[in-house]
């Protein structure tokens, strides 16, 4: 996937599916900015605690978007 796919699945999610929760969908775009960051820029460290949020955040937008579906 390149960063384009991830900008669009943000603006489709942030068009089509508000009811996941905007603060869900904007929290996304945040760590895809820093991921593009850490991949791309300058920033190369990562620290522990938060690499372990964004696990965390990650698992639970997860879980959202499966009750989301209802699957």
């Amino acid at each position: 996937m390149s960063e384009r796919s991830h900008f669009a699945i943000y603006e489709y999610l942030k068009e089509k599916h508000k009811p996941l929760g905007i603060e869900y969908i904007n929290s996304f775009n945040l760590y895809r900015k820093l991921r593009h960051s850490v991949a791309y820029g300058l920033d190369s460290v990562v620290r522990k605690d938060d690499a372990k949020e964004a696990i965390d955040f990650a698992e639970e937008f997860l879980s959202r978007v499966r009750n989301y579906l209802k699957l």
